[in-house]
């Protein structure tokens, strides 16, 4: 009888632990970057997506961009706040915009912090046409797309 008690505590103990380890691969926080194209502008949306059953209390998030024109002139911006997200919650953090030049260059990067931890990172470069991404090593290795949108704003006659 005893031999099963303990074989009993043994499996409880190796079942907590398994179920410990699965439950801190949940606790995420994500950072994402929508953009929106126009013929005009391109806008750029921060967000966070809480993937935890647990909300998420004074967290910061740091968005900068910095934009280089066909003239050479240099534009930049940095916001920083602190926010809470509920759980499997998606949250819009900021909203930038950039009149669409042919041959401007524009970086823009997104920090997810919890205190001086980086929870999370996403960066891109918008090159003319082209949208690259740049993943720090704190994502996992494969390389997810934008969500981009073209919007048709010319008026039909």
């Amino acid at each position: 009888m005893k031999k099963i008690y303990t074989s009993i505590q043994f499996l409880s103990l190796l079942l907590f632990i398994f179920l410990n380890s699965f439950a801190q691969n949940s606790e995420k926080v994500e950072a994402k970057i929508n953009i929106i194209r126009t013929t005009t502008s391109i806008s750029i949306y921060a967000i966070a997506e809480n993937y935890s059953t647990l909300a998420k209390d004074n967290l910061i998030f740091e968005i900068s961009s910095e934009k280089k024109s066909t003239n050479g002139n240099l534009s930049s911006s940095k916001q920083i706040a602190s926010f809470s997200i509920l759980p499997s919650e998606t949250k819009v953090l900021s909203k930038l915009r950039f009149k669409t030049e042919k041959e401007s260059n524009i970086t823009i990067n997104l920090y997810i912090k919890d205190g001086t931890n980086v929870l999370d990172k996403e960066s891109y470069i918008i090159s003319g046409s082209d949208i690259l991404s740049r993943r720090d090593l704190l994502r996992d290795k494969r390389i997810k797309k934008p969500i981009i949108e073209i919007a048709n704003n010319s008026i039909s006659k």
